[in-house]
């Protein structure tokens, strides 16, 4: 196929030869053609040749480019940020997830859209981040690294399972317990699930029964009915279909 920009009045004043043409950024095309990719501007003019396999999102002038199942990170002016050397590679804004094979072994580890490593371990996953942090988990343990590649929870516990801006929900030899975002215990482990509530309270579950606790531990209210939360109270449904609302101090709104 043939695609041509063309003026008011139909006169053709450039073409390009191509499979497919897909929008990546203002300005920045990536063209198609007999299963290769590259990169255009908006008139056409190369600015990537046709010679990847996979051309992705273009991001502050920068894209993952991959060929013969490897990839690496590029800028639009053609200069090599990260080689073609790595299994995937994946951008987030200023940094990137990178996943790369060393000894037969494959591990995950954080890289900046400069190529500076951020990560001084390697990692068995890399998750997208959150919010707060990357979650991570190497050696069958899971923890986390903030976005400057410091283990910001060390990688000693079975699962994270929760978070806000301060706090994280973990599960550490079986046991759940809360702990701060720098990694100190807030509420030691025990037996029964936790959720984080707003207010820096959270939710216990012993079987049926639910207790809406402090950060002290201290009980602000509890029902074995069904609970739900809202933005600023929860919601318990009554045996008989009713509904009230409960502030979080444990008083009926």
């Amino acid at each position: 196929s043939v695609w041509m920009i063309m003026d008011l009045h139909q006169k053709e004043l450039h073409s390009l030869e191509a499979d497919a043409l897909h929008p990546l950024a203002p300005n920045r095309n990536r063209v198609t053609l007999q299963q290769q990719n590259g990169l255009v501007d908006s008139l056409f003019r190369e600015i990537l040749p046709l010679e990847y396999n996979f051309v992705g999102p273009v991001i502050h002038d920068k894209l993952v480019v991959g060929k013969q199942n490897k990839f690496g990170l590029v800028r639009t002016n053609r200069s090599v940020v990260l080689p073609l050397e790595f299994d995937s590679l994946l951008l987030e804004g200023h940094l990137v997830r990178a996943r790369e094979t060393t000894g037969g072994k494959s591990s995950w580890s954080l890289y900046d859209t400069v190529g500076v490593r951020k990560t001084q371990n390697s990692y068995d996953r890399l998750d997208p981040y959150n919010g707060q942090y990357f979650p991570v988990v190497r050696s069958g343990f899971a923890g986390a690294v903030d976005r400057t590649g410091r283990e910001r929870i060390a990688c000693v516990y079975d699962s994270l399972l929760g978070f806000d801006e301060s706090r994280s929900v973990v599960k550490f030899k079986g046991l759940y317990g809360i702990i701060s975002l720098e990694d100190v215990w807030l509420i030691m482990p025990q037996p029964n699930r936790l959720s984080l509530l707003p207010d820096n309270l959270y939710l216990e579950r012993q079987d049926n029964l639910k207790l809406v606790k402090d950060s002290t531990g201290q009980i602000i209210y509890f029902t074995d009915n069904p609970l739900t939360v809202d933005q600023d109270h929860f919601l318990e449904k009554l045996p008989d279909g009713t509904e009230k609302e409960i502030n979080f101090r444990g008083q009926l709104i």
